[in-house]
């Protein structure tokens, strides 16, 4: 035990005269480190941000809100979707005739926007 605290004291003693023999090294290694950390902690506090945010667009939609366009919502604008005949209810089937396990009323459709509303 006696040992082991000399050599801990002598490895603390050589660090110390390193650091203040080469103290511009030592500066710019603690500020390297320093610089690191702060990264590294703005990265996370971004990402739950930006995480957060998606998360709080998304939830707008509400859980009961089913949206169907003909067009793509994120691409740019698609000379193949531009003149594709408009939908109709007559030929789609509920969504319970889809899969048996789903248990939900039929679609509504409103004229004011395309959305298919699940009442």
């Amino acid at each position: 035990m006696r040992r082991f605290i000399y050599e801990l004291l002598e490895s603390f003693r050589i660090a110390w005269t390193q650091i203040r023999a080469n103290k511009m090294r030592s500066m710019l290694t603690a500020l390297g480190v320093i610089i690191g950390i702060i990264a590294v902690t703005l990265m996370g506090t971004a990402i739950l941000g930006i995480d957060a945010g998606v998360e709080n667009s998304l939830s707008g939609f509400g859980d009961d809100v089913l949206y169907v366009t003909k067009t793509p919502w994120f691409d740019g604008p698609d000379e193949s979707f531009r003149n594709t005949p408009t939908g109709s209810t007559n030929g789609s089937r509920p969504i319970p005739a889809v899969h048996s396990s789903l248990r939900c009323p039929p679609p509504t459709q409103t004229q004011q926007s395309p959305a298919a509303s699940f009442a």
